[in-house]
């Protein structure tokens, strides 16, 4: 025996996501997705709670691990669902140092990241990109180098470190002149190093 529509399941569900903003003060947006309900409670996990299908946007006083409920109800049924998240605020701050700032070509430099939230590294130098926490990377050319570090946490937020004329890598650097550059053969020619 078959019975269509017999049961019948009312909404509503409660289904949101949360967006952080990457800069302070630590400010989260909540996009509602919850299915056919008309009363609407947001709760925070710093003691604020909020009414309504699009809260303004929430601010946390410092970073950390925080959560936001959500309890949706059906006034007509009288069903009402609950969601939770988890979700952590960080403040991604790139710092690093180097092993060594200065000497000959070809120059080995091993960075050391001391970055506060960092997920993912970018390092630029010598017109060279390169990634990974601690990394090495030779100059072979003499000269003086600057080193950019970009890092992003696991919200996808950045930030940069730029150390101008960081790396001083010495070494003899051959250049020359000549006189004169062009002429009639027979043709005598001075070189002059510089």
């Amino acid at each position: 025996m078959i019975k269509e529509d017999y049961i019948h399941i009312f909404p509503p569900n409660a289904v949101f996501s949360v967006g952080q903003s990457c800069t302070d003060p630590y400010t989260i947006d909540l996009n509602d997705q919850s299915l056919d309900p008309d009363h609407w409670e947001w709760t925070f996990s710093d003691g604020d709670t909020v009414n309504g299908p699009s809260p303004a946007p929430h601010t946390f006083d410092s970073t950390g691990e925080y959560t936001v409920g959500l309890t949706v109800l059906d006034t007509v049924s009288g069903c009402r669902k609950e969601e939770t998240k988890t979700f952590t605020i960080t403040d991604p701050k790139a710092s690093f140092t180097a092993d060594t700032t200065i000497g000959c070509a070809p120059l080995s430099v091993s960075f050391i990241d001391s970055s506060q939230d960092a997920d993912g590294y970018q390092w630029i130098t010598d017109s060279n990109s390169f990634n990974g926490a601690n990394p090495s990377f030779t100059y072979q050319e003499p000269g003086i180098y600057d080193v950019q570090l970009i890092i992003t946490d696991q919200n996808g937020c950045k930030d940069t470190m730029m150390r101008n004329n960081y790396i001083t890598v010495n070494g003899p650097a051959p250049g020359f002149s000549a006189t004169p550059t062009d002429g009639c053969a027979p043709m005598t020619v001075q070189f002059n190093d510089s």
